[in-house]
């Protein structure tokens, strides 16, 4: 009696192809580091103490609820949820263009994996961050957590969108890569 192979849907198909375009991602992006993951977590914290240290004499408090180095903590993790998608989407094609030969993998899927692995991971350290703060004493309220939820979405999907936008100009013109940081500079004042 001969063995029957399920066919999966395409559907199914693409799930275990942005699956391990998303392992692969994380391996590049944290096993070339000895700290790994651990930069996520530094990063942002070093913004807050940079910022903190520059403005923070100057500028005093500016959310009357919250201590302003959380305030900042804030602020630079819903503004890397913007920038972050952006940049990743313009090196996406180029970085995983040996992969695009293979039938099963499609020009959209190494931007969803890198767009989603952003989300996962900025969420992760968010949420951490916030246990942090509750921890030593610092009152968060849960009460809107889905209007949160929500600008981190709808911040994550412009990001995203712009991501998009600038990988497929960066595929075409390669000067995109040099003016988007340029562009992304002031974000991190005006926002």
């Amino acid at each position: 009696m001969p063995v029957r192979i399920p066919r999966s849907s395409p559907f199914t198909t693409q799930f275990l192809v942005i699956g391990a375009l998303m392992q692969r991602e994380i391996q590049t992006k944290f096993g070339a580091y000895q700290l790994g993951f651990i930069w996520f977590f530094i990063q942002p914290l070093l913004g807050v103490l940079v910022m903190g240290l520059l403005l923070g004499p100057f500028i005093g408090r500016s959310a009357p609820a919250m201590p302003y180095a959380f305030f900042l903590l804030n602020g630079f993790m819903l503004l890397g949820l913007f920038t972050a998608p952006m940049m990743v989407g313009m090196r996406a094609l180029q970085s995983n263009q040996g992969l695009l030969v293979f039938p099963g993998v499609r020009p959209l899927d190494p931007y969803i994996a890198r767009f989603v692995l952003e989300l996962v991971t900025t969420l992760f350290v968010f949420g951490i961050f916030c246990a942090i703060a509750m921890w030593i004493g610092i009152w968060i309220s849960l009460d809107q957590l889905d209007i949160l939820l929500y600008c981190f979405l709808l911040t994550w999907m412009t990001g995203c969108g712009f991501g998009l936008i600038f990988g497929v100009a960066a595929a075409y013109f390669k000067e995109v890569e040099q003016i988007v940081p340029i562009l992304q500079r002031p974000l991190m004042f005006i926002s």
